[in-house]
C-alpha cells in the first residue's frame, strides 16, 4: 500500500525512512517518534511519515506499529514470510485497543 502525497510523491506503508525496505530501522524511528510524542515534544516525523507509521490503521503510531514491523522483518529474514509488508499485515491477526 502506498500513501499518496502528491502526484509524484508517495510513501510506502511502514517505510518511514523511504529506503525501499520495511525493517527494524523503520521500527526504531517509530518508537523514537512515539516516545517523543509521549513526553510532549515533536515526533521528528513529517505528516507523511506519521501516516505511513500507523501501520495498523488505528489512528496513531506507537509501539504496536513498530512491533508489527519487527515481526515482519523477523519473518521475512528467516523466510517464514516471503511477501510484501502489506501482504504480511493482511495475513496477520493482531489486536489493539481503540480507546
Amino acid at each position: 500500500m502506498w500513501i499518496d502525497t502528491t502526484a509524484s510523491e508517495k510513501l510506502e506503508l511502514g517505510n518511514i525512512n523511504t529506503d525501499s525496505s520495511v525493517n527494524s530501522v523503520d521500527a526504531a524511528q517509530i518508537l523514537t517518534a512515539s516516545a517523543n510524542k509521549g513526553v510532549g515534544i515533536e515526533s521528528g516525523l513529517n505528516a507523511l511519515q506519521e501516516e505511513a507509521a500507523d501501520v495498523n490503521a488505528d489512528g496513531t503510531f506507537d509501539a504496536v506499529d513498530a512491533a508489527l514491523i519487527l515481526q515482519y522483518s523477523s519473518e521475512f529474514g528467516t523466510g517464514t514470510h516471503t511477501g510484501t509488508f502489506v501482504s504480511f499485515l493482511n495475513n496477520t491477526v493482531y489486536c489493539y485497543d481503540k480507546k
